[in-house]
């Protein structure tokens, strides 16, 4: 059943304000600073600015494998808040800084989702780290005539110093770590595909997935298409697109990860994660946030194939009084 009301998804999820008001924080946390605050679906819960593909494992369905796809609009809350510090995790000769965004995401199905619509489809939290290396601070019980030694060749700075800690509670646990670019004007976001790929592809599977033909424009295939529209159709006048932070982080770099719960593991496992964010400052000054994600999947059915469930949308900044 359909909830009568749609959420109120102008209220922040989690409010701290004080960690983003300190100077020491507002320069660690560096290109991440931008993201602190509440950010939702423009105009609320009524634009759909957000599209989901989602193949799911389902016996008895021979006709595609033993696949189904899950596809609709969504609509989401996003709350980033900052700590009044930092983890400092110490190394014997210098230390390594982790300025902390905490976030919490929750996602509410659109408009196509039948009797589901409004409900909620989708809840995470986790942080964002920006590292930062320096040398060792004293601590509090450390002896002071302690010599503080250096490497040799001086302080090495992290390869992937921007770091996604993801808690699903689907029973997933993700790391991904990468790093931070900037850009002038819109960004250039290329096309998606879900279109799964390995040996165990077979025809029945490609015929829920226009028969493996590739089409940038159908969105069950390109679900980035509905962030290209979206740069389209605005960035014009005031809301023309000056210029963007760009966050890449993937579980393929570096030491991430992803472990699953058994249950996960043995019928939906998620082996990698991707997600590319982007932070763009507009024209009259304003903000907006885009981001595509894909989760790499293989099902107990299908174990030579791997699926990708990607989603992408566009959100706002809410109203610090909100």
């Amino acid at each position: 059943m359909s909830n009568s009301v749609q959420p109120n998804i102008t209220t922040p999820i989690v409010r701290d304000d004080l960690g983003q008001t300190l100077p020491n924080v507002q320069t660690g946390l560096g290109p991440l600073l931008g993201l602190v605050g509440n950010w939702n679906s423009p105009q609320g819960a009524s634009s759909q600015s957000g599209y989901n593909v989602m193949p799911l494992p389902q016996d008895n369905t021979p006709a595609s494998d033993n696949v189904i796809l899950r596809n609709f609009h969504y609509y989401e809350e996003m709350t980033f808040s900052a700590i009044p510090g930092d983890a400092a995790n110490r190394g014997g000769d210098y230390q390594q800084n982790c300025w902390v965004l905490f976030y919490e995401q929750r996602v509410y199905f659109g408009f196509d989702a039948g009797p589901a619509a409004n409900t909620l489809v989708h809840a995470e939290n986790g942080d964002w780290l920006h590292l930062v290396n320096v040398q060792q601070d004293k601590g509090a019980t450390e002896n002071p005539n302690d010599p503080e030694p250096l490497p040799t060749g001086g302080i090495p700075q992290p390869m992937f110093p921007i770091v996604k800690q993801v808690s699903v509670p689907h029973g997933n646990s993700i790391l991904a770590v990468g790093n931070a670019t900037t850009g002038t004007g819109a960004p250039q976001i290329a096309n998606a595909n879900t279109i799964p790929t390995g040996q165990g592809v077979t025809t029945a599977l490609k015929s829920i997935y226009n028969n493996g033909v590739y089409d940038p424009n159908n969105l069950m295939l390109n679900p980035n298409k509905i962030l290209q529209d979206h740069i389209e159709t605005v960035n014009e006048g005031d809301k023309l697109i000056e210029s963007y932070i760009q966050f890449d982080v993937s579980s393929k770099n570096g030491n991430g990860d992803v472990r699953n719960i058994l249950f996960e593991y043995k019928k939906a496992k998620v082996t990698d994660f991707h997600t590319t964010f982007w932070l763009e400052t507009l024209k009259d000054g304003t903000k907006q946030l885009q981001y595509s994600q894909t989760i790499e999947m293989t099902f107990a059915d299908n174990p030579n194939v791997t699926f990708y469930h990607i989603d992408a949308n566009t959100l706002v900044p809410v109203a610090q009084d909100a």
